[in-house]
């Protein structure tokens, strides 16, 4: 019952200040129900969603258990676990991506020269060089330092 009312308060709250946002009341609530909770919600990171989720699913076996300290400290425990299981699938994806868009990139290549049209060559020209006397011949001794 107090829940609810709190609720209609809030949304009555929220309501006026983006009806209204010049009021009175809605530059008097802005801090209170608009930034200092988006501050808050800005510090929010993966594991505290992850512990919250954990503990919402786990909340009505140990409050029908009564050990409340031993079932936060193993939620902690559990959600560092699913953290770093996120994390690790998170790395294994990211290097399946890699190495299928290499894969990808390596066929594309190979389907793109095989499907090419035959390319005609072109016709070398044989240039002729003029025979040249053997570099061991003792009779030009142009030759020799040649040799050498």
């Amino acid at each position: 019952m107090i829940a609810t009312a709190l609720a209609g308060f809030l949304a009555i709250g929220w309501l006026a200040i983006a009806l209204a946002p010049n009021a009175v009341i809605a530059r008097f609530l802005r801090p209170w129900l608009v930034d200092w909770p988006a501050s808050k919600l800005a510090n929010f990171e993966r594991r505290h969603l992850i512990f919250l989720i954990l503990a919402i699913i786990s909340a009505q076996a140990l409050v029908s258990v009564g050990m409340s300290d031993l079932g936060i400290a193993l939620a902690w425990d559990v959600s560092a676990y699913v953290d770093l299981v996120l994390i690790g699938l998170t790395m294994a994806t990211v290097n399946n991506v890699r190495a299928t868009a290499r894969l990808i990139a390596t066929q594309w290549r190979v389907r793109r020269t095989v499907h090419a049209k035959p390319r005609r060559r072109a016709k070398r020209t044989l240039v002729r060089r003029p025979a040249e006397p053997p570099v061991n011949d003792d009779d030009h001794p142009a030759r020799v330092p040649r040799a050498a």
